[in-house]
């Protein structure tokens, strides 16, 4: 049952909250823009930029939002411990682990803010940001972008917006690794519903083993195989770009195509245990302020919380990497660093009795 002092304390953490998460946006967003502005040409100017800086910010918040909200729970908790607050609860009889229940409460509230804008406008955003980049677009655009599914391999220069996509070569071989068929296209607009393109200006070669023979057709289908929705994402962003739904997707294709998905499963096991892992962020910060940290000054809590969630943070990186270099299951690189935070504030906490 939800008390009065629970609603407080979820008011208190979720406004220490959003301060860290205000913090973080203006410190994000004057490095990003330091950092956009330095190959600033006449192409692109300030308002171009500083656009581009501001849509790119959803999506890296999601990386943040542990460390916000632990970060958030130190400040929070160390005021209403500065405050006497907590020591009143205390006295009144709330146990620490009710507190714990209380602040991961505010903890889940705030996680469930950040992931809805996470999972459906941080796609968006990063997607709108990329008409604003025109280096990024520039780049990408001279390399172009491989495709396979199964024996077929295709290449494109770009695909916009609207999955339309430009200057499509495709190359499909036999059972022995035989090239027996090559195509080009000067472009190809998408059909969603029959989940295939069709291709415009269209030269096929057919090659056997004897001779080959070209055939030249205004269109021609390109059926895609996988799944439609998530095609331009999965071809043109990073894990850290996708959203959940997107993840799932990609990875299935890859396993179909007998590809390695691992960079891809450590990504969304991270997503999806997140609400875990705040929650032992949670016990750890519960854990040092009312612990080790209760005397001490607010410089010395968000020292410590800092160096706490530097080293989650570090953990999490290491532990990922190393689960693939040595073929384990990607969920053990996510799921240990968050179990050892989970046993370090239940051990804090148990401290407290």
């Amino acid at each position: 049952m939800v008390r009065k002092f629970d609603l407080y304390i979820l008011r208190s953490l979720v406004m220490s909250m959003l301060v860290v998460l205000m913090c973080i946006i203006v410190l994000m967003s004057l490095f990003g823009f330091i950092d956009e502005a330095r190959g600033t040409s006449e192409t692109r100017g300030f308002l171009a930029v500083a656009l581009l800086v501001v849509l790119s910010i959803p999506m890296q918040l999601s990386e943040m939002v542990p460390y916000v909200i632990f970060l958030g729970s130190v400040i929070g908790l160390g005021t209403l411990s500065s405050t006497s607050e907590i020591t009143v609860l205390r006295v009144a009889g709330i146990s620490q682990w009710r507190i714990a229940a209380s602040a991961s409460l505010a903890a889940v509230f705030f996680l469930v803010f950040m992931w809805i804008i996470a999972e459906y406008i941080g796609p968006r955003a990063t997607e709108l940001a990329s008409t604003f980049n025109q280096t990024e677009v520039t780049t990408k655009v001279g390399r172009g972008y491989w495709y396979r599914e199964g024996d077929v391999f295709t290449w494109f220069r770009d695909i916009g917006r609207d999955g339309r996509v430009s200057e499509i070569k495709q190359f499909e071989f036999d059972d022995h690794d035989a090239l027996v068929r090559a195509t080009r296209a000067s472009n190809g607009s998408p059909l969603i519903r029959s989940r295939s393109w069709e291709l415009h200006d269209v030269a096929e070669t057919i090659v056997d083993a004897e001779s080959s023979s070209t055939r030249v057709s205004n269109e021609r289908v390109w059926k895609l195989e996988s799944d439609f929705p998530s095609f331009r994402a999965r071809v043109r962003r990073d894990p850290e770009d996708l959203s959940i739904l997107d993840l799932h997707r990609h990875i299935t294709y890859l396993k179909n195509e007998g590809l390695n998905s691992g960079t891809f499963e450590i990504a969304l096991w991270s997503r999806l245990t997140t609400p875990v892992a705040v929650v032992g962020l949670v016990l750890v910060a519960v854990g040092f302020v009312l612990g080790p940290l209760r005397e001490t000054g607010m410089g010395t809590r968000l020292t410590a919380g800092i160096g706490a969630g530097v080293f989650f943070g570090y953990l999490q990186q290491t532990m990922g990497p190393l689960a693939l270099l040595y073929s384990l299951p990607p969920i053990l690189g996510v799921v240990i660093p968050i179990l050892l935070m989970l046993g370090v504030g239940i051990v804090l906490l148990r401290r407290l009795t």
